[in-house]
């Protein structure tokens, strides 16, 4: 009877600690990883371990987590409700409606090969998020923004309207973006380009006056 405990407690562990691995694993190996981690370190997230990057994100989890961050609240003025998985473009939409800044990328929404797929109607936005380099494309260069939205891109996305607050008061800049860094797993490159124009256009003001 003992041995068959044994047994059954060394198969139970077993189990914990591939599950805990994998959870491990998922995180370290995911191209949002730097992204979770920033949110790690300003404790707005405290789970290292279990957190699934690729799940869905509800429309409230997503304004919890914007509120925490942005410290404001998101515009809802299309109908969608609280407990709803949100679609990339959904993301566009609330931020497209939340959020004023200038263009800061030259940056098109047909440049993507499935830009012929989005409605006129919403073109406008999708154009404004692009051009404030808060949404990038995918590796094959296409924006699918009809695919549900994940927690991954979503922590992502928030992360770049934060950092959007270091560089809103560059009225343009026209910055080349390779291929690699449309990819949306990517940390925001082009937005970093963007803040270090800001600081040496800051750097050069000072030493003219």
């Amino acid at each position: 009877m003992k041995l068959a405990l044994k047994k059954v407690l060394t198969i139970v562990l077993v189990i914990f600690l591939v599950f805990n691995n994998l959870s491990y694993a998922q995180i370290t190996n995911h191209w949002a990883e730097e992204n979770y981690n920033y949110f790690i370190e300003r404790e707005i997230f405290h789970d290292v371990m279990k957190v699934d990057l690729n799940r869905k994100i509800s429309l409230i989890e997503f304004k919890e987590i914007y509120k925490k961050i942005i410290n404001q609240d998101l515009v809802i003025i299309h109908g969608i409700k609280d407990d709803e998985f949100l679609t990339r473009y959904d993301a566009v939409k609330l931020l497209a409606d939340s959020i004023e800044y200038e263009e800061i990328f030259n940056v098109s929404l047909e440049n993507y090969l499935d830009s012929n797929e989005i409605d006129n109607n919403i073109k406008a936005d999708v154009n404004k998020i692009l051009s404030l380099g808060i949404l990038n494309g995918y590796g094959d260069n296409t924006l699918r923004l009809m695919e549900r939205l994940t927690f991954g891109e979503a922590i992502t996305i928030i992360k770049r309207v934060n950092e959007l607050k270091s560089i809103s008061s560059i009225k343009r800049a026209n910055v080349r973006i390779s291929k690699e860094n449309t990819e949306m797993g990517l940390l925001s490159k082009a937005t970093n380009n963007a803040v270090r124009l800001f600081v040496y256009g800051s750097l050069i003001n000072e030493k003219l006056m």
